[in-house]
């Protein structure tokens, strides 16, 4: 029982980020000359971007309480990709048989399954949401120093208020305890997941070249061909 609601919850999640990306669509659709379209879909999105915050508070609320009946961490991230190199080549080896994707590409509704960045690798990734944390924490073990200062960081504050890091879970959104009492914001979706993630890299001196991205839909699509 515990597998099928994991499952259940990964797909909650994946709903809140398909939904994400459809309001992103939306305003990204909208012309600002055309006033039309401005008394169109400004009020809608508005409206959609409160239900989505009130739809991601929940989801972070009932996850957490099935954690905790579970006996598992309610709040943590868990860790970075483990370091072992044996594991870690046969991880790549997988992921490999599948379609690389850089962090520069176009990731609308779709969905990851792994990465690998600096020789270590994860896999078994089902929502953007977790693959951003493991980023982070995997940074974090690289650059602690420039991990703890992120809040601080004002490339990381958008010019509204809104923070990508905090010291504070109240600051956030969705907030996603990663370690040293630091959180991030975990409301994007999967382009404003990467579009941080870029951001990221470049704070802590990582070349974009170094992160590969692996799809969901690149494994399954190999699957039906071997079939």
């Amino acid at each position: 029982m515990n597998e099928r609601v994991r499952t259940a919850l990964a797909q909650l999640e994946e709903a809140r980020e398909a939904l994400l990306e459809f309001a992103d669509g939306v305003w990204q659709s909208i012309d600002n000359r055309d006033n039309e379209q401005v008394q169109k879909k400004v009020p809608f999105v508005t409206a959609c971007n409160d239900k989505l915050v009130a739809l991601g508070r929940l989801t972070d609320d009932l996850g957490a309480l099935v954690r905790g009946y579970l006996g598992e961490p309610v709040d943590a991230e868990g860790e970075a990709p483990s370091t072992d190199a044996e594991r870690n080549a046969r991880v790549i080896r997988e992921l490999d048989r599948g379609t690389p994707h850089t962090i520069d590409e176009v990731f609308s509704y779709k969905r990851p399954y792994g990465f690998k960045l600096r020789g270590r690798a994860a896999k078994d990734i089902r929502t953007w949401r977790r693959l951003y944390a493991l980023v982070c924490l995997q940074l974090a073990e690289l650059a602690p120093a420039t991990f703890v200062a992120l809040p601080d960081d004002p490339q990381f504050t958008t010019p509204q208020g809104h923070r990508a890091f905090s010291r504070s879970r109240a600051d956030l959104r969705s907030a996603l305890l990663l370690r040293d009492g630091i959180y991030a914001e975990a409301h994007y979706s999967a382009n404003a997941f990467a579009r941080n993630m870029r951001r990221l890299l470049a704070a802590f001196r990582v070349n974009p070249n170094e992160l590969t991205i692996y799809l969901r839909q690149d494994r399954d699509a190999g699957r039906d061909e071997v079939a």
